[in-house]
């Protein structure tokens, strides 16, 4: 027999007392309307059967009112089709008994983007772990940091790693610090850089030595700013290639370990700044392979301090690219010890800037290998000072410098610089090397020191540009 229920209206089923609300059955619930069950009031919800609570669908059970009026044990009777008819605003209404008395599982079937922090905190510890992946993925940050800490740490590593970018930041420091090893390595690049720097400053050193290389590499440059000197030399060393390296400060890069820092690919070094490299231990400098001192940067190495460079072996010395050596500053350059400058590859010295040549000591310049000082270009021979000329090259070293060398030296250089000496050092090849400007430029203590053999070397043209007064001077 078809039930009457289907023929009232809202209002007239309202209008049932609690014993007749009782009374009915199965068959009368089963016919009702969303409408008619919004109707009811508190006394009359709880005046329902369970046996016929269970035979509503979800649409029906979405429309009661005041679902706080159940009681814990008509929420035990519900089954998955009724738990999963409760809208978001019906389940924020729920008491933490009345959540708690929803069945373990039923809780994969609960709209949870409609739960308060007060309900989410209620939850058992068996209702938590069986929440969906989809579910937590829904959660807010609010309802994150809802999650009873014990509760969170016994969720599985793909529910740990559903949680989304943005309500990872509600994950409290009690509730990271008791993340397991395999829970916090779950954690995904995207998750980690939507950690705020006061959770990523919360981490133990212990937790950070756990992180994989993806994990490390998507820290954002604040969250690296934010990392203590401890967290950094706990970076496992297999790691470190992952760093933004370039979000380092200087504290965090003088704590970097030995190993960490010959860990640092070339890509790492080559972004570094001057201030950077200059916060590298000096220890750690001298470990660094010959391809990491190479890497730095033209501009960076002059933050390479006096001690770095001091430190740095002949092989990492001679490992520095002419761009390097040019962007030495003068201070570095007038650093360089005995070792260091004989060390230097022609390449290296052709790499020496005009004002590096200048700022360098005649003692310096006497540390010189000849090949070096044959590989001069005109521009830096023009660039030495008549110290450097005189004492620096001395009568054996001018005779390193070639016919071309010795024509790009300035009248200044030659007149003031070239002792007498060194002009018979020439010999009859180098001499006739003097351009017509460099001759005419010679005093005439100069030309009278030059010997029988010399004056005969000079060519016509170098004939032509004597003074008359050199001329008189000339030994025939």
């Amino acid at each position: 027999m078809a039930s009457i229920i289907s023929g009232m209206s809202a209002t007239q089923f309202a209008a049932f007392t609690t014993t007749q609300i009782k009374n009915l059955t199965t068959e009368d619930f089963a016919a009702t309307s969303a409408a008619q069950l919004k109707a009811l009031g508190s006394d009359q919800i709880q005046a329902i059967e369970t046996r016929d609570l269970v035979v509503l669908n979800a649409s029906q059970v979405a429309g009661f009112d005041d679902t706080y009026a159940f009681s814990t044990d008509q929420i035990k009777s519900l089954g998955s089709t009724q738990i999963r008819g409760f809208t978001s605003s019906q389940l924020n209404a729920l008491s933490a008994g009345q959540i708690q008395a929803i069945d373990v599982s039923d809780t994969a079937v609960m709209q949870t983007i409609g739960l308060g922090t007060l309900q989410i905190q209620a939850m058992s510890s068996a209702q938590v772990v069986a929440l969906t992946t989809g579910q937590i993925a829904a959660l807010s940050s609010a309802q994150i940091a809802a999650i009873d800490t014990a509760d969170l740490t016994k969720l599985e590593t793909n529910q740990i790693k559903a949680i989304s970018a943005t309500a990872v930041k509600g994950l409290t420091t009690d509730q990271l610090d008791k993340l397991s090893s395999d829970q916090l390595q779950s954690l995904t690049g995207t998750q980690v850089a939507g950690l705020s720097t006061d959770q990523v400053q919360s981490l133990s050193t212990i937790q950070v030595k756990a992180l994989g290389s993806a994990q490390i590499g998507a820290l954002t440059s604040a969250q690296l700013g934010a990392l203590s000197a401890g967290q950094i030399g706990a970076i496992d060393t297999a790691d470190v290639s992952a760093l933004q390296a370039k979000s380092l400060g200087t504290d965090q890069l003088k704590n970097l370990s030995s190993a960490q820092v010959v860990a640092l690919t070339t890509g790492q070094i080559a972004v570094l700044s001057y201030t950077q490299i200059a916060a590298l231990d000096t220890g750690d400098v001298s470990k660094m392979g010959t391809d990491q001192v190479k890497a730095i940067s033209a501009t960076a190495v002059k933050g390479l301090t006096n001690g770095q460079i001091d430190a740095l072996t002949s092989d990492q010395f001679q490992s520095l690219t002419t761009a390097q050596i040019g962007g030495l500053s003068t201070d570095q350059v007038v650093g360089l010890d005995t070792a260091q400058l004989r060390s230097l590859t022609t390449s290296q010295v052709k790499g020496l800037t005009a004002t590096q040549i200048g700022i360098l000591s005649y003692q310096s310049i006497q540390k010189f290998e000849t090949e070096d000082l044959g590989a001069l270009e005109g521009k830096q021979v023009a660039a030495l000072t008549t110290e450097q000329v005189q004492l620096g090259l001395g009568t054996g070293n001018i005779r390193a410098l070639s016919s071309s060398q010795i024509a790009a030296m300035t009248t200044d250089q030659v007149t003031n610089g070239l002792s007498t000496d060194q002009l018979v050092a020439l010999g009859t090849d180098l001499i006739q090397s003097l351009t017509a400007s460099q001759i005419s430029a010679l005093t005439t203590t100069q030309v009278d020191s030059l010997t029988s053999d010399q004056v005969h070397a000079l060519t016509p043209k170098q004939i032509g540009a004597l003074t008359t007064d050199q001329i008189q001077h000339l030994h025939m």
